[in-house]
């Protein structure tokens, strides 16, 4: 019996991009099922929210749901799927996690330890939209984007310059 790979991926990660690397080198050494997650069309929750999974930050599906589309797999690779303690209780198999986000807020990284389940994430994977959005937000102040756009949103058609930008605390004149 080969080992099973389960994706859950969503609108924004799609599954057949998890699926590609594993299906070409283990051709048919292994079976990939894969799921589809309506994000970011439906919002996330939060594991505050719910006490069985207050260990777990911000997610998106069905635990119950996710655990039965995991099934018997070995492995399961996902973006923002939930993977509680009681969940990892119903999966027996599994034995690894793959979580393509900079931190594994939608695992409970506790029982996963617990039951020897080896989890990875992806560290440093939004670095570089960050550091775009800094260089923006930069550019946007140096060049008056944000007080411009301001005056125009008033009904203002006016050019503004540095002058008449009151420095952080004090009101404009």
């Amino acid at each position: 019996m080969s080992d099973t790979i389960a994706i859950i991926g969503d609108r924004f990660m799609l599954p057949s991009v998890f699926a590609d690397r594993p299906a070409a080198a283990c051709g048919n050494g292994v079976r990939i099922k894969t799921l589809e997650q309506p994000w970011p069309d439906q919002p996330m929750e939060h594991g505050y929210a719910n006490p069985a999974l207050d260990r777990l930050k911000e997610f998106i599906g069905d635990p119950d749901e996710v655990a039965e589309f995991i099934d018997d797999a070995t492995m399961f690779v996902t973006h923002l799927a939930p993977v509680s303690r009681a969940m990892l209780e119903r999966l027996p198999g599994l034995k690894f996690i793959a979580v393509s986000r900079g931190g594994p807020v939608n695992v409970d990284m506790q029982a996963a330890r617990d039951r020897g389940v080896l989890v990875v994430n992806t560290p440093g994977r939004n670095a570089s939209a960050v550091a775009e959005f800094a260089i923006g937000a930069i550019l946007a102040e140096t060049r008056l984007i944000r007080p411009g756009h301001e005056a125009l949103r008033a009904g203002e058609w006016r050019a503004i310059s540095i002058g008449q930008i009151a420095p952080a605390g004090n009101s404009a004149k």
